[in-house]
């Protein structure tokens, strides 16, 4: 697998131009192992599409020259990388669909390979240094293609990540990835057209818009020579001298001058004061109820623990040993812990987290961008990062006379997940950011992985 594609060329060269299509693009090959729709939840996204990466940020020009050395009929550029998509109306894309790999690589960050389940197939999306390879945007009708296809890459590149449908049962696998949490809440990219049949989804339907405009300029064109013609074989109008008529005596009043309507004030809206535990003050709280968790019982392992709501919690499995044994090592656990035997064989224990809400302090809100940067400032190298946006419909609540309130019910937010194996107490600074609130702390005692999940509310634009 190329690193990166042949991105500087002389597109004033037809030689090379003829020698880039024959190395990048094959229509018929093309097809054979690529379709180029997506359907999810009844809306369409264009799949397929052939990507290039490029150092010209001014790339208006370069992406309009590749598309025409490509015969594409579509174009895009990704927002948070130089990257050039181009799709084709033989695909079925249309003008304006949005890329779904395009969506992928901007959430998903660093090097990985997927595959995504969709209601008509499954998406392969390869994605190495944050930009799309070559051939990493790949949709597939059949699921044994898609298995055989992910397999080969797999053997050609050791990839940090990878996420395919957890009923594969592969090695390395962090786990499947619903597409709600790529589709939804996340900025698209939008295919452009590069020829008229593109702007009219096709020849045959070009053909007809032009030939209803032509048909309808006939028309205009015949009225107004009907008209013309109609006033030189019709006689002049006969002037006749006006009747006199009587005027009423009773004069009305004048209309009333026109006075242009003034807008009224936008009313003042503020944001009700809340308050949030410091996150570093959660974490303290929750490895304190992990600490109480972990005793070593002969004959049984702990496979979950995690802290939420409150309440710290671990679930427990038999290795060898047995419930009547169990109940010889209650006396183990501190005060306050709770046991709860499951009809699996296993057992939970339970504690409530010291109360947090006693370390609560206001909150000062962050704009979307800064929090953007922020996150994938700290986060973006210790793991699997995702990041969904919650944009919440503002009740206003009026308090006053122009003056409205916003709760915190109503503000924008984002709800992150990182997976990593880095332990909370290495984390405890990074999470102390504006507005963070605590979801889920959860770590799997066999992979050693850690899951942090928070919600992060957002300042609102007024």
């Amino acid at each position: 697998m190329s690193e990166k594609p042949n991105d500087h060329l002389n597109f004033d060269d037809p030689y090379e131009i003829s020698s880039f299509e024959d190395q990048i693009f094959n229509p018929e090959e093309e097809v054979k192992r690529s379709l180029g729709v997506l359907v999810y939840n009844g809306k369409k996204y264009a799949v397929g599409l052939r990507w290039l990466t490029s150092d010209d940020f001014d790339g208006n020009s370069l992406v309009q020259k590749r598309a025409k050395a490509m015969k594409a009929d579509f174009y895009c550029l990704r927002s948070f990388v130089t990257q050039h998509g181009f799709g084709y109306l033989s695909k079925g894309h249309r003008i304006n669909m949005p890329s779904a790999a395009a969506m992928a690589a901007d959430i998903l960050v660093g090097e990985w390979h997927a595959v995504f389940r969709a209601e008509n197939g499954w998406h392969y999306v390869a994605v190495r240094s944050d930009t799309i390879t070559p051939d990493g945007d790949l949709f597939f009708d059949n699921e044994e293609d898609v298995y055989n296809h992910f397999l080969d890459q797999a053997d050609n590149y050791r990839w940090p990540k990878t996420y395919v449908p957890d009923s594969w049962k592969v090695e390395r696998n962090d786990g499947e990835i619903n597409l709600d949490r790529i589709l939804e809440n996340v900025s698209t990219t939008n295919l452009k057209p590069v020829t008229l049949d593109a702007v009219f989804s096709g020849t045959q339907n070009k053909l007809l818009v032009f030939s209803a405009l032509g048909g309808f300029l006939a028309l205009f064109l015949l009225s107004v020579f009907s008209q013309d013609l109609f006033k030189t074989i019709m006689p002049e109008p006969i002037s006749v001298n006006p009747f006199s008529i009587n005027i009423s005596n009773i004069l009305t009043p004048p209309p009333q001058e026109y006075v242009e309507p003034t807008e009224p004030e936008k009313p003042v809206v503020t944001i009700q004061e809340f308050f949030l535990p410091a996150p570093s003050k959660v974490i303290n709280s929750c490895i304190q109820g992990f600490e109480d968790m972990s005793i070593a019982i002969p004959g049984w392992t702990t496979q979950i623990m995690r802290c939420r709501n409150q309440l710290v919690e671990a679930l427990w499995a038999a290795d060898g040993g047995s419930l009547d044994e169990l109940r010889n090592y209650a006396s183990l656990f501190p005060f306050g812990v709770s046991r709860i035997y499951t009809s699996n064989g296993g057992f939970v224990t339970t504690k409530p987290v010291d109360d947090v809400s006693t370390y609560g302090q206001p909150v000062t809100l962050l704009q979307r961008e800064k929090i953007i940067l922020m996150l994938y400032d700290r986060f973006a190298d210790l793991g699997g990062l995702s990041v969904a946006e919650v944009r919440q419909k503002q009740n206003v609540n009026a308090v006053g006379e122009g003056q409205q309130l916003l709760t915190v019910a109503d503000l924008p937010s984002f709800v992150v997940r990182l997976n990593t194996s880095i332990a909370p107490l290495f984390l405890k600074d990074h999470f102390n950011i504006p507005g963070l609130r605590f979801e889920l702390i959860e770590w799997n005692a066999q992979s050693g992985i850690w899951l942090y999940q928070v919600q992060i509310y957002l300042k609102p634009e007024i």
